[in-house]
């Protein structure tokens, strides 16, 4: 019985055609916070980044999953609410000897999640997995990063909802927190009084417990020769200790029109790094 909850994820996707088909529609929105401090004995021009503060990168997969494909298009431009001034072409602004600004930026995305199609109408298939998240990098998120530039207490706000599309019956989805703070130190999920907990802390091990579940189920399609596989711990004289991207993770299903709400905060901070 303690293996039932994973059989409610088996989903019919109806109905698909060729090509990539949306399923579902995410909205975000994401506020960041922080303070940058100037410990030199002289003013600093700088410049955050305003363009490409967003690179996308991908986590672990899975067979048992549908790979499932998400887009995001920004709905308006990365607002920083700070008075700036144009330097040599560039946008910044000064900061007087040993002062400290605080920063704050805000943006809203659109995304579609869609599946590529290779089921059809009568398949049944695994959960919906998405496999990409969208990182802020603090310590680059400055082009002008300078010894004596400081950067500390940075909080990272989103929320956001995913909503099924018309064409699918039932929404199953494991779906990884759409933006991250790359070295995050601490992760909050904010929950209402009637929501629903839709969130695993480890999208890595959701992953990992779900594949022993499948090789108890189904062996034979998980014999492995295990001579032709390294012991990595004594492949080099040494214990390795692999440090794999990881996130918390929503996983859910659903076959309503309400959108599914969530939010969450992340914390960074130069000294944890």
């Amino acid at each position: 019985m303690k293996y039932i909850f994973f059989i409610i994820f088996f989903i019919i996707f109806m109905p698909l055609v060729n090509g990539e088909t949306a399923i579902a529609n995410m909205d975000t929105y994401w506020t960041l916070t922080g303070e940058i401090t100037n410990a030199n004995p002289y003013s600093v021009f700088i410049a955050p980044m305003q363009d490409d503060i967003l690179s996308d990168k991908l986590l672990k997969s899975s067979n048992n999953f549908e790979l499932l494909t998400i887009n995001g298009n920004p709905i308006n431009n990365t607002e920083l609410d700070i008075s700036t001034i144009t330097l040599n072409g560039i946008e910044g602004f000064w900061m007087p000897p040993y002062s400290t600004v605080k920063l704050k930026f805000g943006q809203e995305i659109e995304h579609i999640i869609s599946s590529d199609g290779t089921a059809n109408s009568y398949d049944v298939v695994g959960p919906g997995l998405v496999n990409k998240v969208e990182t802020m990098n603090i310590k680059t998120l400055f082009e002008a990063r300078k010894k004596g530039i400081l950067l500390n207490e940075f909080k990272l706000y989103v929320r956001g909802s995913v909503v099924k599309s018309d064409d699918t019956d039932i929404l199953s989805l494991i779906l990884p927190c759409p933006l991250v703070l790359d070295g995050y130190y601490k992760f909050n999920k904010i929950m209402g009084t009637k929501d629903i907990d839709v969130w695993t802390d480890s999208y890595n091990n959701y992953l990992d417990k779900h594949s022993k579940v499948s090789h108890k189920q189904n062996p034979e399609l998980y014999e492995i020769d295990d001579t032709l596989v390294p012991n990595m711990d004594n492949a080099f004289g040494m214990n390795l200790e692999l440090n794999v991207f990881d996130v918390p993770a929503m996983v859910f299903t659903t076959s309503e029109k309400q959108p599914i709400d969530f939010a969450y905060t992340m914390y960074w901070d130069e000294k944890y790094t």
